[in-house]
């Protein structure tokens, strides 16, 4: 009994939980006939119908609440038809006003606008006429009959409606423009949000997908550009090392960086075919933890790495660390990807850009300067290296795309990136919060 207990409640639990998600959804005709329809049936028991004609037409109304969600163009009008035909009876029935409410609120919604805009008027013109030449019992004539009925029981003089008929018409016509056109308009203004709702989903969707294919493209120039640079001048210059220790030193730098490039070219495709999560940055060195200190000593290492490589490419400059992360800082996995993105782009650039067979033509040795900064709250990197000129191993490579690309990866976090050249000297500047 206890086990058919739970099953029992874990069922009610779930039901509950699926109507709690269906509600909070954008199910408006649905709302509009699960309340309408409910409401409409205690309608039916508080005012039960008069006679054998009205109870098939109260019955038929329901059909028309089941119809609404899914064949509103049709339900709508058979609905409104409904409705007048139940204007016949004696009284006005209280599920009759409802039904009213319920498919005014669905044709400003559902329906063309033409009809929802005529649907009032017409309407109420033939409430009006069916009211002074048919007897119906119009929206607009039961409810001035009623407050003349309980002005005229508590003591006050009774109305002869025969001899103001044309005076209830006109009543009864402004009152049903006026009721009927209120509640369209509420339509009319969900069918408003809905629009705009979906108007919003689409530019988010498109801004989504503008934000993908920015983050491939970063993703691509930084799998494939840097490091490709890197191995372009590597085996340029290993032809003319005679040293046997160093080419082979050389070699194994060019294998390093070809398996470090092909790494993450798979994450790419993994990416693409939608095996692994879109990130900022597809380096394989990308932290994902929020340890400040290992990001201190990831970006050390990655420095001096790049010191040594460049130093095999006969670039002179030094990469200095100054400071430290406090221990107690958490670091967004998103922006340690973006720092140790920004520092690939910013060696690759010494390569690209500084042209080694000039360092023997210049009387001043060349150098290039990385300082990195680790603030309380952020890291700060001033790099600057004389322009001389692209490699001739890069001579007809392109570029100049990577660092908008970091720019944009900056920008996201609350970053800044700034670059200038004064006399042949270019200077970076990046804050990279935390």
């Amino acid at each position: 009994m206890m086990i058919h207990g739970r099953k029992a409640g874990a069922a009610i639990a779930h039901g509950w939980r699926l109507c709690r998600i269906w509600w909070g959804e954008p199910h408006y005709l649905g709302k509009c006939a699960t309340i309408g329809g409910t409401l409409y049936a205690l309608g039916v028991i508080i005012d039960p119908p008069g006679s054998l004609l009205v109870a098939f037409e109260l019955i038929a109304g329901l059909g028309i609440f089941v119809a609404l969600p899914r064949r509103p163009y049709w339900a709508v009008p058979l609905g409104l038809l409904l409705c007048f035909a139940l204007s016949f009876a004696k009284t006005m029935q209280i599920s009759g006003m409802i039904a009213i409410v319920t498919l005014f609120l669905a044709s400003g919604y559902a329906m063309p606008v033409w009809f929802a805009i005529a649907a009032p008027f017409v309407y109420a013109v033939l409430d009006a006429a069916g009211g002074m030449w048919l007897g119906t019992q119009g929206a607009g004539a039961a409810f001035f009959k009623g407050m003349l009925d309980g002005y005229a029981r508590s003591g006050g003089v009774a109305v002869d409606y025969g001899r103001y008929m044309m005076a209830f018409a006109l009543a009864n016509l402004v009152f049903d423009i006026i009721f009927f056109g209120f509640y369209t308009i509420m339509g009319f203004s969900f069918r408003s949000s809905k629009a705009a709702a979906e108007r919003l989903a689409r530019a988010e969707a498109m801004l989504g997908r503008i934000t993908r294919e920015q983050e491939l493209a970063h993703m691509i120039h930084d799998s494939v550009a840097n490091d490709a640079s890197t191995i372009a001048l590597l085996a340029w210059r290993a032809k003319t090392i005679e040293n046997r220790d160093e080419r082979n030193a050389m070699l194994d730098a060019i294998y390093d960086c070809s398996h470090d490039a092909l790494g993450r070219v798979h994450d790419v495709i993994d990416v693409l075919n939608g095996k692994r999560p879109l990130q900022l940055d597809a380096t394989a060195t990308a932290p994902q933890c929020s340890d400040a200190v290992a990001l201190d000593a990831q970006i050390e290492r990655y420095a001096e790495n790049q010191d040594r490589v460049l130093g095999m490419l006969g670039f002179v400059g030094t990469s200095h660390i100054e400071g430290a992360l406090p221990e107690s800082t958490v670091v967004p996995a998103a922006n340690a990807s973006v720092a140790l993105g920004l520092l690939r782009e910013i060696y690759a650039n010494i390569v690209r850009h500084c042209d080694t067979d000039a360092i023997a033509q210049a009387q001043i040795p060349l150098r290039y300067t990385v300082l990195i900064s680790f603030e309380a709250h952020a890291i700060r990197i001033v790099q600057t290296n004389p322009i001389t000129g692209r490699p001739k191993a890069l001579a007809s490579s392109g570029g100049g795309k990577g660092l908008r690309l970091q720019q944009a990866a900056l920008e996201t976090i609350g970053g800044t990136l700034t670059g200038t050249i004064r006399h042949n000297s270019w200077t970076l500047t990046a804050i990279i919060p935390l």
